[in-house]
């Protein structure tokens, strides 16, 4: 006859299996704010300026494969898997999503080379969190679409698409407020992507990302205020086509498709806390039969929330860490 797994106390019954299941809940809440207090140590060890592209590399590729090992660890502990196993599992996703970032910060060419090691990664990681094997499921956003490919019964794979309504709302303010959809940029770099007359939202800006949407100023519209804040003569766009500009604007577009690439990877960390909310349930009856996805939208939320103190008067994490690799100017 096994260990009892429950005590009786006067009256009630105490379950030892459910204490130990808080308790290790417990132990991967730790984990997880250790890996999300990694990342600031990581960037404020020293300036940025102070390290080399590869120990920025390193430092990122450590840092993503931390954090998503400790999300996919937290997540499979609470579907009956090992810590361990799962966070080993999230760390490969995370490994690959660093390598992601690290590729269309290195060369806007590798786009979609970067946006697919990306979505591998966050895949392979949501499958750890889900307690399930890293090949069980493989997803890509594309704007507001996210689609899914998943293993049924007999080893093969469903498709499935499912809309992110967060991506949706970003690209309707966009387009309400004048943007214009760039569709050949949009499909060479793997996300719809806005050319604007001005950003002022919150404060005036060249480029700004909202979940995977991006919005980027007009290249003349650059060109003329760059020039302006150069005290070089800016009274018309005569400098607007010079090579220095098509780099500030192309170093503008790279850092902001790092942001949809931060956006990708929060996936994993969504599921696991609408989990821990019991929403099991109500994504099951209601949201999955009507195909939208909220994983993203809580996770990054809740990511650029935890993520985003730095201390006074300092850039986020996920902005040190867009800066760090696309070098986008100041």
């Amino acid at each position: 006859m096994g260990l009892e797994r429950t005590l009786q106390i006067g009256e009630g019954t105490f379950s030892i299996e459910k204490c130990a299941k808080r308790f290790l809940r417990t132990i991967g809440t730790v984990f997880l704010a250790s890996a999300l207090a990694f990342i600031p140590v990581a960037y404020a060890s020293e300036k940025q300026e102070t390290r080399t592209k590869d120990e920025i590399h390193q430092k990122i590729v450590l840092g993503n494969c931390l954090l998503q090992g400790a999300i996919s660890g937290f997540g499979g502990m609470q579907n009956g898997e090992s810590y361990w196993k799962s966070f080993a599992k999230g760390c490969l996703g995370g490994t690959l999503i660093a390598g992601g970032k690290i590729a269309v910060g290195n060369d806007l060419n590798n786009a979609w080379l970067g946006k697919m090691a990306t979505s591998f990664g966050s895949s392979i990681s949501y499958n750890a969190s889900s307690g399930r094997p890293i090949d069980d499921s493989f997803g890509a956003d594309f704007g507001p679409a996210f689609l899914e490919w998943k293993k049924n019964n007999y080893g093969s794979y469903n498709f499935n698409a499912y809309l992110l309504p967060d991506s949706a709302a970003y690209l309707m303010s966009y387009l309400s407020e004048g943007d214009k959809i760039d569709a050949e940029l949009s499909l060479r770099h793997g996300t719809p992507i806005l050319i604007s007359d001005g950003i002022s939202h919150p404060v005036e800006a060249y480029g700004l990302s909202g979940a995977n949407i991006i919005r980027i100023l007009d290249k003349k519209r650059l060109g003329n205020i760059l020039e302006c804040e150069r005290g070089i003569d800016c009274t018309d766009n005569i400098h607007s086509d010079k090579e220095e500009i098509q780099r500030d604007w192309e170093s503008i577009l790279n850092h902001e498709l790092i942001h949809t690439h931060q956006y990708t990877s929060t996936r994993s960390f969504g599921k696991t806390i609408l989990d821990i909310g019991n929403f099991r349930k109500a994504r099951k009856k209601f949201f999955e039969p009507l195909h939208v996805n909220l994983d993203h939208w809580v996770g990054d939320y809740l990511s650029s929330f935890a993520l985003g103190y730095n201390g006074a008067g300092n850039k986020s994490l996920e902005e040190e860490e867009a800066y760090a690799l696309s070098g986008h100017l100041e």
